[in-house]
């Protein structure tokens, strides 16, 4: 299958917002790529499984090497900020990798730069999204200025969690449909993100599921959330820790229904870009699987709709009226069953 047609005119698309490089076999280069982006001397971070998967020289070329563990975002950075020595950091690794590094470069200043080199589909490569250390404040909010994209590294996760990532990665396409910065143009790429991520999952194409993921991630930061996120994201909360990405894909098909019940005009082409009826199509591409299978029982499910409530996405969504907490728990409770 390899590369849609317009895939130049995606790339330039996203060049436009960050330094990127997109190739299967960069993330063995990866340290020739910064040398010639003028990076060295920097902060390595990641985990023990994707530096292994990244090429040696990167420890190489940088001033300190830090394992990430697993943890909150939030609390992980606050451990590790302190030994990152300069304001350029680049993060070898998922979601949370990166998220780490925006978040340590949040706080050592204005300057400060991150490079992502992702090895799953996570959509902090591309966005501005992230917490802050705890205990310390941030310049503002961070988005990764270079990206070494290898679609197959980023698709290098066993079948079960690259379809949970493919999962998260489509819930960034189709929740930002009904973000509040949401317009024609957000749309339509995102619909085309969909596309791609749909395509690559059921032919096993892997550009094609990078490339998508990554087209996801950007519409996302320029669109923001919609309800989706605020329900996920309570959801994995609430219940302290659980699989972020299987989370979205649990919630995914439900939340997307019931916000296109009230925007219908939100989701025009949708069907067209999943193949088929929505929450069907969402549920057989994502391998959505009940929350109570996820360990989210009816009491962490009520605490989540209560924190989703108090969310802006719920609160003051852009159609103008506020989600309430019954409706919130409704959703879960399809969602779980």
């Amino acid at each position: 299958m390899g590369l849609p047609d317009d895939s130049s005119e995606i790339l330039d698309h996203l060049r436009k917002r960050r330094g990127l490089v997109f190739a299967p076999g960069e993330i063995a280069r990866a340290a020739s790529v910064l040398e010639e982006e003028g990076w060295s001397g920097f902060s390595l971070l990641g985990t023990e499984r994707s530096l292994a998967q990244a090429d040696p020289a990167l420890g190489e070329l940088a001033a300190e090497t830090l394992i990430v563990p697993t943890g909150p975002v939030a609390d992980v950075s606050a451990g590790l900020v302190e030994q990152v020595t300069g304001d350029r950091i680049v993060a070898v690794g998922g979601g949370q990798v990166v998220d780490t590094a925006k978040a340590i470069a949040a706080v050592k200043g204005p300057d400060a730069q991150v490079a992502a080199i992702p090895t799953t589909l996570a959509g902090s490569t591309s966005t501005g999204f992230h917490r802050f250390p705890t205990g310390h404040d941030g310049y503002g909010s961070v988005r990764p200025s270079l990206v070494i994209a290898d679609p197959q590294a980023m698709c290098s996760a066993p079948a079960e969690f690259r379809r949970a990532t493919s999962a998260n990665a489509l819930a960034h396409a189709a929740d930002c449909l009904f973000g509040f910065a949401a317009d024609a143009s957000s749309r339509a790429d995102s619909l085309r993100a969909i596309e791609l991520i749909v395509e690559g999952l059921e032919a096993g194409d892997h550009e094609r599921l990078a490339l998508g993921a990554l087209l996801a991630g950007d519409v996302i930061d320029r669109a923001g959330f919609g309800l989706q996120h605020a329900l996920a994201q309570s959801t994995v909360a609430a219940s302290g820790g659980t699989d972020h990405a299987r989370i979205h894909a649990a919630i995914l098909p439900y939340s997307i229904s019931a916000q296109g019940q009230r925007r219908p005009g939100a989701v025009a082409g949708l069907s067209e870009a999943l193949g088929g009826e929505i929450q069907q199509r969402l549920v057989e591409v994502s391998g959505s699987q009940p929350l109570a299978s996820l360990g989210v029982d009816s009491a962490i499910a009520a605490q989540a709709a209560e924190m989703s409530a108090a969310r802006p996405e719920a609160a003051s969504p852009p159609e103008g009226e506020a989600w309430t907490v019954d409706q919130l728990r409704e959703i879960l409770a399809r969602a779980g069953a």
